[in-house]
């Protein structure tokens, strides 16, 4: 998910004509991912990728820990850990609250639902 997601007010014809900051590949992305919480737990954890704290940029191991966002429990009820979206660097804070809902419900509906009912798709029809 992208870090900035509006472009910067400017009166310039020039800035105007440019790509959405969203559709730049030079915008920093946030890596968010879900994980079950244990094998026979229907929780999931969605966590904040730890970013590299490595001045000159190289892939040694010095990440920062995961920053749990919010916990999915019994596919039914979704909390959300104020404090720690705080300390997720992005322009639109609310956005990200969508977004992990949405995630939430693709996770429900497609990974532990039943695939027929979420499609809707009927019998397989038959060839003659």
């Amino acid at each position: 998910m992208p870090q900035r997601s509006f472009r910067q007010p400017s009166v310039s014809s020039i800035d105007r004509t440019q790509s959405d900051p969203t559709a730049s590949e030079t915008t920093p992305k946030l890596r968010f991912k879900w994980k079950k919480d244990g094998k026979l737990s229907k929780d999931y954890v969605c966590s904040l990728s730890g970013k590299n704290t490595n001045p000159d940029g190289s892939k040694r191991k010095t990440n920062e820990p995961d920053i749990t966002l919010s916990i999915f429990k019994h596919l039914k009820e979704v909390t959300m850990y104020e404090p720690n979206l705080s300390r997720v660097e992005m322009e639109d804070p609310k956005g990200l609250e969508i977004v992990l809902l949405l995630s939430a419900i693709v996770i429900r509906e497609v990974y532990n639902g039943h695939l027929r009912e979420t499609f809707n798709v009927s019998e397989v029809p038959s060839r003659l």
